[in-house]
């Protein structure tokens, strides 16, 4: 199911039977910092540790929506105190995290934390800031 939300285009991952990642995929419909927009490959989806739940046909249902995005140092993201109903995963690359405090955690997709959805709290506690060029799902 495809959505729109503030100029964005949102996918829902879990479909009703798999409530267990209520979560979306973001892939950009019109980005100016976005340098290269690809489809995702079931390997991409099947790195981060909530997609890997999924059933079978779940996957099947997403892989034609799903997004791989490029984006260049200092693209932002997301900003902190977005509400979005949007996740991001880190498939290569770098990235800052940048709370309101100023307090920098950096994500390398090679991490254990790049297992999981990038500051997935709403609103946004971060700013996502891109250090190495990185590609998202």
């Amino acid at each position: 199911m495809l959505a729109a939300f503030s100029g964005r285009s949102i996918l829902r991952v879990a479909s009703e039977r798999d409530s267990s990642m209520a979560g979306f995929l973001h892939f950009s419909a019109q980005s100016h910092h976005t340098n290269h927009v690809n489809a995702a490959s079931m390997d991409d989806l099947l790195r981060f540790a909530p997609l890997r739940i999924l059933d079978d046909e779940a996957l099947a249902e997403l892989m034609p929506l799903a997004r791989r995005e490029t984006h260049v140092d200092q693209d932002c993201l997301f900003q902190l105190s977005d509400s979005d109903e949007c996740e991001y995963f880190l498939l290569s690359g770098a990235l800052k995290l940048v709370a309101a405090d100023g307090r920098i955690h950096r994500v390398a997709a090679d991490s254990p934390v790049a297992q999981q959805p990038l500051a997935r709290l709403r609103p946004r506690h971060y700013s996502a800031v891109v250090e190495s060029s990185a590609t998202v799902l």
